[in-house]
């Protein structure tokens, strides 16, 4: 880790940056409760030092990117097994 600017409140962006993870991840991570942060506005979150700090010390879940092959298949069979509907064409009359 990267030494970074010591200050009362970072951006989401500033956090993503300093836990090198993606921006994404932690606007996610904020939406659904792993870090705590501050609503100042509708548009501008900050997350406090103390928060930084904590989820330094305990890292962030890791995200698994790959299916193991019986997940792929029990995937692959539900969504065989599952009809779809056609999508509804509306066309334009005269």
């Amino acid at each position: 880790m990267d030494q970074f600017e010591h200050k009362a409140f970072y951006t989401p962006a500033e956090v993503a940056s300093i836990l090198n993870v993606s921006h994404s991840y932690v606007t996610e991570s904020i939406r659904v409760g792993r870090i705590a942060a501050i609503r100042v506005s509708p548009r501008v979150t900050r997350v406090p030092y103390a928060t930084l700090m904590a989820v330094l010390e305990s890292p962030l879940p890791v995200r698994r990117f790959r299916l193991s092959p019986a997940e792929i298949e029990a995937t692959s069979e539900s969504l065989h097994e599952e009809d779809a509907p056609a999508p509804r064409l509306r066309y334009m009359t005269r």
